[in-house]
């Protein structure tokens, strides 16, 4: 075996783990299946300062300073909130990726893309990963397998997760639009903007904004909710999409770890439940996971039982605050 530990996935979560790994001697390659890190971006990139500060405080990441948000209800009344100082920033997440996956590399990291994961198994108390590269397939052994690769993770398929995630489906876009107050992020609420979700619209300057629309209710096309929300929304009217982007967040845990196997970030469903927020909570989740699986290392020991401590770890760090988000969001 060439590497000690296989990271599927070169997101914030991913390269976090890597990169905590690589600093400890740990032989470890990192698979992306796109030909380039951060791209195409899933993402609408509004983070919180304690998130920037999280990912090492790279200020020229930082796109835009939001300093309050417009709440617009179902009945057409709104609520606006903060706008006295900075609440929260808008950064270029593809940078951002790039940023965290050359940090990996720099510590020694093996990085290669346009490789997916299509399968594994466990053989001979290690786990056999079935990739294709570039159209060809091929095979790869390792001890410890970390699946950081989005919510369709092909590797939580062998976790033995029984739980059925609840996961909001999101579809997203650029748009050059009017004069924007640059500091205002606007929310729209309403099952007939985003069934069991949310639209948004986030400035970049005052010409050029994200928006978005998301649901968590099965039967409604996306591309349909989109259309809408661009024609009826005050703001968007004559706006021009430059490009749109979707996918998905899961809103509920998976379980963590099985034998060989870890997950973190998207993949672990530890995204937040109001606002599918995960880049946070997916470096945070990063750190534990790679601490855990340094020990396993050292004790050569992938059993169930070790690796739980990853989990028991992140229940103790995060549980209250995410069990608050999900109540939040049962509200």
């Amino acid at each position: 075996m060439d590497y000690d530990v296989v990271v599927v996935g070169a997101g914030p979560a991913g390269s976090t783990t890597a990169r905590d790994l690589s600093c400890q001697g740990v032989g470890v390659l990192l698979l992306e299946e796109h030909n380039q890190v951060g791209l195409p971006t899933h993402c609408a990139g509004l983070v919180t300062p304690r998130t920037l500060e999280a990912v090492g405080g790279r200020r020229e990441l930082v796109l835009n300073e939001i300093k309050g948000a417009c709440i617009h209800s179902p009945s057409g009344r709104s609520l606006t909130l903060g706008g006295d100082k900075v609440r929260a920033l808008v950064v270029d997440r593809a940078r951002l990726d790039q940023a965290l996956a050359q940090q990996a590399l720099e510590r020694g990291t093996c990085l290669e893309l346009d490789t997916r994961v299509v399968g594994l198994e466990r053989v001979n108390h290690h786990v056999r990963l079935h990739l294709q590269r570039r159209g060809r397939t091929s095979y790869m052994d390792t001890q410890l397998v970390i699946g950081a690769d989005g919510s369709r993770s092909v590797v939580a398929g062998r976790t033995g997760s029984a739980r059925g995630p609840e996961a909001v489906a999101l579809m997203g876009a650029e748009v050059a639009t009017r004069h924007l107050d640059k500091e205002m992020v606007h929310v729209y609420l309403g099952s007939d903007v985003a069934p069991g979700w949310f639209g948004w619209l986030i400035p970049l300057d005052s010409h050029h904004a994200r928006i978005g629309v998301g649901t968590t209710e099965p039967g409604h096309s996306l591309k349909k909710l989109l259309r809408t929300f661009l024609a009826t929304r005050d703001l968007l009217r004559g706006a021009r999409v430059l490009h749109v982007s979707g996918g998905s967040v899961l809103l509920t845990p998976r379980q963590l770890c099985s034998v060989n196997i870890m997950l973190v970030g998207d993949a672990a469903g530890q995204a937040k439940p109001t606002s599918g927020g995960g880049i946070y909570t997916g470096v945070t989740a990063a750190r534990l996971c790679a601490r855990v699986a340094r020990e396993a290392l050292e004790r050569e020991n992938f059993t169930e039982r070790t690796l739980k401590r990853y989990q028991r770890q992140w229940d103790a760090l995060m549980g209250p605050e995410m069990a608050l988000e999900r109540h939040v969001r049962r509200l």
